[in-house]
């Protein structure tokens, strides 16, 4: 006898309304960062097997170089935003204004840092990529801008549609230009740009709605118009608010990506390569933490943070001991499939990425836990404690993959990362303990 469709629904309704509602939300942010991924992933297999081991490490190179310089634009500011608008409610209106003024100038500084660094340490054949993947610069910025105004909306169902934009966009463009015969790096590279450049264009729109104060903020009172929303604003103040969530968002790419740039001139592109495969099945493991605190829950946990501690300390509670189990299966997982994965998706040319991949498994518990721990960090006093972790684990890195690459090149790249997640970790927990009070009646 099948079941009826009231027997099926019988354990969902047992739910309370508000676990329903966040359920669904985290499901549809995770079945479209799901989806994301696997396009992510589908650009990356098509790439390796077309462009073949050395020029797609050179690409991946110059990828990963345009990526640690992009949070230079708008230095934080996506992440100021959500602070601001969860504390201040309509009042941070008058944050607005200079934001975007900070915004120019923060995305040319970008723009340049990126063009000097390939102009005077890009090894040949890497810095001509750079510069067709300057646009992906303000494409990251104006993505940012965009998902922060997103979730200051609760808007589950347009972030999801958002943050498959670039993706499907990239895949699309590959498929287009498949056939052609003279598709090789500098064609991949000048794609992404156009992409990222269309992307940029495409959220401009949203960006300019919320300038005029069109969009709908929740978990506040309804909008009142008042004389005083754009009093003590300015560029100045922008930066004095923003600019640890500026410098930690821009030491994430440099201690998630250096292991590839480092690769890449102390070992050669084929070794970045070979890095590059096993970082990006990282970050399609890392979505899910990624969705779960940084898409759906990061502007709540700002609003909690100030208006209700008892719900933000009982989040941040059982937050972290799901995801640690959720991290421990991943990671077995991503192990246990590692060389089947590569044969099957990128063949024999780049089998030795499989053992780059179990070595980075291991990061999979380390940092679900930790995103889970530091999402109590929120305010700007932890933003700066933030900066030191982030530091921390970027030098950890950098000293352990000058130590490694010599003698074991991709292989000791991964191990690296390994070691930049558990400082992570530690310095999290440690920044926590120490600088969250609303969390000291939390017992384990």
């Amino acid at each position: 006898m099948r079941p009826s469709i009231d027997t099926l629904r019988a354990p969902w309704a047992l739910l309370p309304p508000a676990w329903r509602k966040a359920a669904a939300g985290i499901s549809l942010l995770w079945m479209a960062t799901a989806l994301g991924a696997v396009l992510t992933f589908l650009v990356q297999v098509l790439l390796a097997r077309r462009l073949g081991p050395v020029d797609f490490g050179r690409f991946i190179a110059a990828l990963a170089t345009v990526t640690m310089v992009a949070p230079m634009a708008g230095f934080g500011l996506p992440q100021l935003w959500l602070r601001l608008y969860g504390a201040e409610g309509w009042q941070a209106r008058r944050w607005l204004l200079p934001s975007l003024r900070f915004v120019v100038w923060t995305t040319l500084a970008a723009c340049v840092a990126a063009i000097a660094w390939s102009a005077a340490g890009a090894p040949e054949g890497t810095a001509a990529l750079v510069w067709w993947l300057l646009p992906a610069i303000p494409c990251t910025l104006v993505v940012g801008l965009v998902s922060s105004k997103l979730r200051l909306e609760e808007d589950d169902r347009g972030l999801a549609a958002w943050q498959l934009a670039l993706p499907a966009s990239r895949i699309a463009f590959v498929l287009a230009v498949w056939p052609w015969h003279t598709f090789g790096a500098v064609t991949a590279a000048a794609g992404f740009g156009l992409v990222g450049m269309a992307v940029a264009v495409a959220g401009m729109p949203a960006l300019a709605a919320m300038r005029r104060g069109e969009f709908n903020l929740r978990g506040h009172a309804p909008r009142e118009d008042r004389a005083g929303d754009h009093r003590d604003a300015s560029i100045r103040a922008v930066w004095r608010m923003g600019w640890a969530y500026g410098l930690s968002a821009l030491l994430y790419p440099v201690f998630f990506q250096v292991g590839t740039v480092m690769l890449d001139r102390m070992a050669g592109p084929r070794e970045a390569g070979l890095f590059g495969i096993g970082l990006g099945v990282m970050t399609a493991v890392y979505l899910l933490p990624a969705t779960v605190y940084q898409k759906y829950l990061l502007s709540r946990l700002h609003r909690w943070a100030v208006h209700d501690p008892e719900k933000f300390r009982r989040v941040h509670r059982h937050g972290a001991w799901i995801m640690l189990v959720a991290g421990l299966v991943c990671g077995a997982l991503v192990a246990g499939l590692a060389h089947l994965f590569v044969q099957a998706a990128f063949g024999p040319a780049f089998v030795g990425a499989a053992a780059v991949i179990v070595v980075l498994s291991i990061c999979a518990p380390l940092r679900f836990l930790s995103v889970a721990i530091a999402s109590a960090l929120l305010d700007e006093r932890q933003a700066r404690l933030r900066v030191l972790m982030m530091g921390g684990s970027a030098a950890a890195v950098v000293l352990l993959n000058l130590l490694l690459i010599p003698r074991y090149q991709a292989l000791g790249t991964a191990f690296a990362t390994v070691g930049g997640e558990i400082v992570l970790l530690v310095s999290s927990w440690f920044a926590v303990r120490r600088s969250v009070p609303v969390l000291s009646a939390v017992r384990p």
